[in-house]
């Protein structure tokens, strides 16, 4: 491959991760409802730690990336306490990489969010991955939301064919004077969650 060629390749490598990467960490962001397509062909309704999360936005950045968010009745994209999102990107890359990737804009964050922290859990017999982070947004000294996220990343191929990175992923926000109770009840509520992504029967989707 001459490096003309390589540095093609490359561009449109890391660019896609990029993609994948800046779409699901546009945290704390409030995404204007529009026209809401279920691109999937799954159910507008997923059932998640006992409740019934709808189908609330969704989106196709590009012909190779999709996503989606549900979130419970009579919440809001702009508060909600709990989401699950499903996203898929069609694609080689490995499921480390975006990982990995994952990861560096986390270890950004830290810098300047003293909340912010993470775990990645390799599931050995079926190599896939869950990265649990937390983060945090604050005014001066006070903390006015703090979102805990357990992403689960698996090479999947859809019912049509398409080959690419399925996550399944898990929010839940706490704001303002809850976010304390929040915290120090983080490690157990951290365990059952965990568990839960960890078994959840992910929907076999297929891409219109």
């Amino acid at each position: 491959m001459s490096n003309k060629i390589s540095a093609v390749f490359m561009y449109k490598y890391t660019n896609t991760i990029l993609l994948f990467i800046s779409c699901i960490v546009a945290l704390f962001v409030y995404k204007p409802v529009q026209e809401v397509m279920n691109y999937y062909n799954i159910p507008n309704s997923l059932v998640f730690n006992n409740n019934q999360h709808i189908l609330s936005w969704s989106a196709n950045p590009n012909g190779n990336y999709y996503k989606q968010e549900y979130i419970s009745q009579g919440e809001s994209l702009k508060r909600f306490n709990d989401m699950v999102m499903i996203d898929f990107l069609i694609t080689d890359i490995p499921v480390m990489d975006v990982v990995q990737d994952q990861i560096k804009k986390i270890e950004e964050r830290k810098k300047t969010d003293n909340v912010c922290n993470y775990k990645v859990i390799k599931n050995e017999k079926s190599d896939e991955f869950i990265l649990d982070f937390i983060i945090s947004e604050s005014t001066g000294k006070a903390v006015n939301v703090v979102e805990w996220d357990a992403y689960r990343y698996k090479y999947f191929v859809d019912k049509s064919g398409h080959k690419g990175i399925l996550l399944f992923g898990f929010s839940h926000r706490a704001y303002d004077s809850n976010t304390t109770d929040f915290l120090k009840s983080f490690g157990q509520y951290r365990r059952d969650i965990l568990n839960k992504v960890r078994v959840y029967q992910m929907p076999e989707i297929r891409l219109k």
